[in-house]
């Protein structure tokens, strides 16, 4: 059992992720009135990338040889979830893309089972 110092921790950073994650809809939406959501979703990944990048090069990953194609796919993948989302957030709400958003997880958790 976590002690309630520890607790308040977990409870404050679950709050902060919410917010930061809720966040995501709104920003997007805002940003798809001077952006095309190509350009939008290039300049959220190329930031994210400059600065996670020194982190990576710090801790001289090393990959197997296998691995970069399924890195390749994955993040392939996850660039065009994210293009489609900003896509179809142009044509409706920010609720309505977001109940779109949801069944992504369950799509996740039964693929990963098959």
């Amino acid at each position: 059992m976590l002690k309630s110092h520890n607790m308040s921790k977990v409870i404050l950073m679950f709050i902060l992720l919410s917010i930061l994650g809720g966040s995501n809809g709104p920003l997007i939406k805002n940003g798809l009135k001077d952006f095309s959501p190509n350009i939008l979703v290039f300049l959220r990944f190329g930031l994210a990338t400059l600065i996670l990048l020194p982190f990576v090069f710090k801790e001289k990953m090393h990959f197997k040889k296998n691995s970069f194609k399924l890195l390749l796919l994955g993040s392939g993948a996850m660039g065009a979830n994210v293009i489609l989302f900003a896509i179809g957030l142009q044509h409706t709400s920010i609720m309505m893309s977001q109940l779109f958003f949801i069944p992504k997880g369950l799509f996740v958790a039964l693929f990963g089972y098959l």
